[in-house]
């Protein structure tokens, strides 16, 4: 089995058994060249451009990160962006922004396309997404590759944001800690937002490059290729596409970029127990992927 973090290594292990072989190479990006929040937008003391972008599912927790907003001071707005994977969902979510006070702006823009996904949250001044739970959320990442500070729960790999000053990671049992973590966003003037982007901008980065996890991968790959190899027979196509990329969303697993392979191997056993490997980076698969709406 392969798994994205040490979180997905004991989804499997308890669904299948603690002596379930899993190996962890965390997910791969295509590349970094990503929509930075552009330096003319002014971050303006008492207002704040929030983005939510994911799938429309329980799992997402948006009507949470709505009820959030009802106790938020200043001018906020939301813009909510994915498809409606649970149209019940979306109906209850709906009721909820019908109740929310006039100072807080809700818009539905509908799913984004994958490579739409870095200019689309480049616009905004924060982005939150409350989910119950992710393995991994390459959204997260293409958040901050934006300069955009994150606040989530503490269910994800994304721990420790508040000590990196790019975000908090906080318990959902503690709604008041969430208002609170928005409302200093929303107060904040430009001066102190612009520290908090660009160390957002900055970590991004630094996970996106980081080169022990493409040698995680490339290990993986070497290792599932040997083992292969020693069984001597035709093997059919194996794909390893490193779930596609973000952002560290899921989405691959579940997070963004769904259908934009990082690199696509078939191995092929031939008749004399040989293997070929033809490898396509993501270049030549892109135009194929674009035409598929973002459902992180």
């Amino acid at each position: 089995w392969l798994g994205s973090s040490a979180e997905e290594q004991a989804d499997i292990r308890r669904c299948f058994g603690n002596k379930a072989s899993v190996s962890i190479a965390p997910n791969l990006r295509s590349s970094c060249h990503c929509a930075v929040r552009a330096l003319a937008k002014r971050k303006l003391p008492g207002k704040a451009t929030i983005a939510f972008l994911s799938r429309i599912s329980r799992k997402k927790n948006l009507d949470g990160a709505l009820r959030l907003l009802a106790g938020v001071r200043g001018r906020v707005e939301l813009h909510i962006y994915g498809p409606k994977e649970d149209p019940a969902y979306w109906s209850q979510c709906t009721r909820i922004i019908a109740t929310l006070p006039s100072n807080i702006r809700v818009e539905y823009h509908g799913a984004v396309l994958n490579d739409k996904v870095p200019e689309t949250l480049a616009e905004h001044d924060l982005f939150l997404l409350p989910t119950l739970g992710e393995n991994f959320g390459h959204v997260f990442l293409e958040a901050l590759l934006a300069g955009l500070p994150i606040i989530t729960s503490d269910g994800t790999p994304w721990r420790g944001l508040r000590a990196r000053g790019i975000g908090y990671d906080l318990p959902l049992e503690r709604p008041e800690a969430f208002q609170e973590a928005i409302q200093q966003f929303v107060d904040m003037d430009d001066a102190q937002y612009r520290q908090w982007s660009e160390s957002a901008r900055r970590y991004g980065r630094q996970v996106a490059t980081d080169p022990t996890v493409v040698e995680a991968n490339r290990n993986l790959f070497l290792t599932a290729l040997a083992r292969s190899a020693t069984r001597r027979r035709p093997l059919g196509a194996l794909s390893l596409a490193p779930r596609s990329a973000a952002v560290p969303e899921g989405n691959f697993g579940e997070e963004s970029h769904r259908g934009l392979p990082i690199a696509a191997v078939e191995l092929q056993g031939q008749e004399n127990s040989s293997l070929h490997a033809d490898v396509r980076t993501a270049q030549d698969l892109r135009e194929s992927a674009r035409a598929t709406p973002h459902a992180a």
